[in-house]
Formats: C-alpha cells, structure tokens, sequence
C-alpha cells in the first residue's frame, strides 16, 4: 500500500537530548520527508532545534506523566496524516507500541535470540532491587548489571557496595553477566517482515561512559552475512529500524528505534531511516549494504574516551594525541556546519546541568 504523506513523527518523550531523534530529523528532511518533532521543552531539544525539523509539538514527559504523553501523541496522530511514528527511546516505544515488549525487554529477547542461533552471555535475573543486594556477596566480580528494559543505564560493579546508587524500585528486573572482553560492534538497519532492507556493520573503537556505555567511536566495516541472517530470523514479524550490540558473537543488545549512528550509516550508503519511511510509502527495495571504512565520532565523548585511558595507562600518551586528531572521511554525531542551532539546545542542557555536575556529551 502506497500513501501520499511525508510527515514523520519522531517523538521521544523526555528532555530532548537524543541524538538519534536528530539524526533522524537531519537524515528525512533533505529527503523530501517533511520530520514533525514532539517535545517537552523546545529549549532543550536537539532534533526541535534543527533546520530540517518542519513543525514542533509539545507533549508531557513521558517519566513524569506516561498516560498524558500517550494521549497526546494519540491526538496528534487522529488530527494529522503521518506515514509513520519514530520513538527514540525505549519507554516512548513502550508506550506507542506496547506489541514489540517481548523483543525491547532483554531477558525475553535473550531468550528469542538463542532460539536463532544467537550466543547470549551467561545472565542471572533477579527481581527488584532487594534480591539484587541480597544475591551481591555471591556475584564473581567484576560483573555487569543492567535492567531487563531499559530505565537505567549498565553499570560494571567491582563490589557490592556500588548497588547503592541502585533505583530503589522493587518493579525493576537486573540481569547480571560477567565482563566479556570481546571486540564490540554492531549492526544497524531496516528489517521488514524477515528480510534486511538495509544493513551498516559496525566495529566499535571507543564507548563512553567507560566502561559500559554508548558507541563514542566506530567505523564501518565489511559485512558479516552470517549476523544478517540471524537478525533477520529474530526479527521475522517486525517492520522498522534496529541496532544491535554485539562482544564477539555474544549478542548484548537490540534497539527498535534510530540509533545515533545513523549519520555514519547515511553517509557510508545506507541512509536506514529514508529506507524504511521509503518502505512506508511501499517503495520496497532491496537490501542495501553501507560500505565499510567511514568513521564515526561522538565528538565529547571521544575525546573523553580517549582522556580517560590515557590517565588510567590503557594508551600511551602518544597515542592519545594520535587518537584526538581529526581525522579523514569521518561523520559527526551532533556536529554540522550547515545545521548550528542544536549546539545551543546543548549550551541549555548544560547551564542546567551545571548545578549537579552531570554532564553528557555533545559533538
């Protein structure tokens, strides 16, 4: 089925923050695509920010009234014709589209994966942050945590006193693997009822907050059809975007959603997100492949990537002045000469955060 529409709501439901709704702003615009973007505080957020953006609508936040923000977005879909809906974080797809839970909660889709072919780390669940702390003296550290769905970000524990900072919500399920030591990389693109439409194979060169945090540094690289096979086995009933994290042939994560690298996706021949809306419109293509050798720089984060290994002996000092410099036929994550104004979203980020110290990355 074929629609005339262009619009595409790409909404995330919290302070605005998001790369990837970004990205995907800046990626549909020059396509022809006409990106409607949902904020909470358009001060704040960078895809409202952007140029290519062609109308910004405010809804509640989704962590500070989750049946208010779907409402909103349920308004805004019955009023307008969109081809499509973009969340950018988990809990907006959650909420939009509660279906996809048993491939967005890792101990189901762990389970799903293996049933593929898919290797998966050795994981303990447990339920609530009380069973967490009471199984702690047993863990073999340094271990992993991180929560089934994505509330709070992996943390690795050395000790169990660092389960103090822990949420204290009892709802909340923690998986917990060891540290592999594995190469990560990834795998983005479009799946479309058991098939790839579009795949970017990626090796990860440097993540932060270190250790276990997002991709600050990554190329492209040659593909590993193997991988492409089994993704399309685990997502055979789903149409739309997806990344996934991989240590080896351990798969850690999956994300149906834009992911920040989709600049380097784009500009490596794989433009994921024109390929799906263009799959919306029922122009349905075969599978592109990005190239590989295009780099890819979470400018700030790098940087503090690279700092931090530098201080802790990881690198030498050499190699972290080589590692800093800039470097050919690389694609930014935030920065873009021909689209400023999102640095200032990130300028009141950052007045706001200053008070507490939490700082994130920009670049």
């Amino acid at each position: 089925m074929t629609t005339a529409s262009t619009q595409i709501l790409i909404t995330e439901g919290g302070s605005g923050a998001s790369r990837a709704a970004l990205a995907a702003v800046r990626l549909l615009g020059p396509e022809g695509f006409d990106p409607v973007v949902t904020v909470s505080d358009p001060r704040t957020s960078f895809a409202a920010r952007s140029r290519h953006t062609k109308r910004v609508v405010e809804a509640p936040r989704i962590d500070e009234d989750e049946t208010g923000y779907v409402e909103a977005i349920k308004r805004l879909l019955e009023k307008d014709d969109f081809l499509g809906v973009l969340p950018v974080t988990d809990s907006a797809l959650l909420a939009l589209k509660p279906e996809l839970a048993p491939l967005v909660d890792k101990e189901r889709m762990s389970e799903r994966a293996r049933s593929v072919g898919f290797l998966t780390p050795p994981t303990q669940i447990y339920r609530g942050v009380g069973a967490l702390r009471k199984a702690a003296g047993s863990f073999d550290y340094p271990v992993i945590i991180k929560p089934s769905v994505k509330v709070a970000a992996a943390q690795r524990l050395e000790n169990s006193s660092q389960l103090d900072d822990l949420p204290v919500d009892e709802t909340i399920s923690w998986m917990v693997q060891p540290v592999l030591q594995d190469p990560m990389r990834g795998l983005a693109g479009v799946a479309w009822e058991g098939r790839l439409l579009a795949a970017t194979h990626l090796r990860y060169r440097r993540l932060w907050p270190l250790p276990c945090g997002t991709v600050a540094s990554a190329h492209t690289v040659d593909p590993d059809l193997e991988l492409e096979t089994r993704v399309a086995s685990l997502l055979e009933n789903y149409k739309g975007l997806f990344h996934v994290d991989l240590a080896g042939q351990h798969l850690l994560d999956l994300n149906l959603r834009p992911h920040a690298t989709l600049p380097v996706a784009a500009a490596a021949g794989a433009n994921v997100v024109v390929i799906y809306a263009r799959a919306l419109q029922g122009d349905i293509a075969p599978l592109v492949r990005a190239r590989s050798g295009v780099l890819f720089r979470w400018l700030e984060a790098d940087i503090r990537s690279i700092l931090s290994e530098v201080r802790n002996r990881e690198i030498s000092f050499w190699d972290g002045i080589r590692f800093l410099a800039p470097h050919r036929n690389t694609v930014h994550s935030v920065w873009s000469i021909d689209d400023l104004r999102p640095l200032w979203a990130r300028f009141h980020q950052l007045r706001e955060r200053i008070p507490t110290g939490r700082f994130g990355g920009f670049g």
